[in-house]
């Protein structure tokens, strides 16, 4: 079936519309004669419409494109259609375009553990050791005392038993023989009888000589717990200070010999 044009307006091929519009006065009013004539189109017209449809929609299996490619062969087929699918193809266009955006999607990702903090290490290589002595001669009181890391002071317990045993004391003085490697300082800090130093370097440990007049220093269990937190223990009762306190007799005189190890000062 092929598609018509209908179109309408005076004939002048038709015998009686030939005379009277011949001798009609131009200023009058004419009734136009209708004529009605088809006009066949050529059918690859419609193969064209079909070409066009399938190129615009693709497949033609959504609504959206069919609809658009509909429109769009309305354009091409008359100028009405021109105006008519330039407005829906406008309207189509925004409604397209706010509904097919893409939704906001959940992101899944993996973050690092982030690893606690290590505790403080209180292994053999950092742990503090305290070697120390006290006697008391005519109610004045003697304190010996060395305080490192536990290898060097390890290494001189030895030579520390050896100073001890050398020494002779008073009320006002202190005499010794230092075993080897050791040496006195010439200055030492206030409150000090004198320093000394374990060993040449100048990072040796030191031992402390100190010399307390009657009625002051202390007692055993005061001094030992003192010494206890200076390597980082918790102070015990004095019965339990007093047990830590051996005995070591010399020569010369009676002492109470201490020796602590412990994770250090807290800084």
């Amino acid at each position: 079936m092929g598609y018509g044009i209908v179109r309408a307006g005076p004939d002048p091929g038709w015998p009686g519309n030939q005379s009277a519009l011949a001798s009609a006065d131009p200023g009058r009013f004419r009734r136009p004669v209708l004529r009605t004539k088809v006009e066949r189109q050529p059918a690859g017209n419609k193969r064209d419409l079909h070409s066009r449809l399938a190129s615009a929609s693709g497949d033609g299996s959504s609504f959206p494109g069919a609809l658009l490619a509909a429109l769009t062969a309305c354009l091409a087929w008359s100028s009405c259609g021109r105006r008519l699918g330039l407005a829906w193809l406008l309207t189509l266009t925004v409604w397209l375009t706010g509904g097919c955006q893409e939704e906001p999607q959940i992101r899944r990702y993996t973050a690092p553990r982030v690893q606690p903090l290590a505790a403080e290490n209180t292994s053999a290589a950092s742990a503090q050791m305290l070697l120390g002595a006290m006697t008391w001669v005519n109610e004045t009181g003697w304190f010996f005392r060395t305080l490192g890391p536990k290898e060097k002071i390890e290494a001189q317990r030895s030579a520390f038993v050896e100073f001890l045993r050398s020494l002779q004391l008073s009320a006002e003085r202190a005499d010794w023989r230092l075993p080897m490697g050791w040496r006195e300082e010439q200055r030492s800090a206030p409150g000090r009888y004198a320093t000394l130093r374990l060993g040449r370097d100048e990072d040796a440990p030191e031992l402390v000589v100190v010399r307390f007049p009657p009625g002051q220093g202390g007692d055993v269990a005061g001094n030992v717990n003192r010494w206890r937190g200076m390597v980082g223990l918790p102070a015990v009762s004095p019965a339990e200070a007093k047990a830590l306190a051996k005995a070591l007799k010399t020569d010369h005189h009676e002492f109470l010999l201490v020796e602590l190890t412990g994770p250090g000062k807290p800084r």
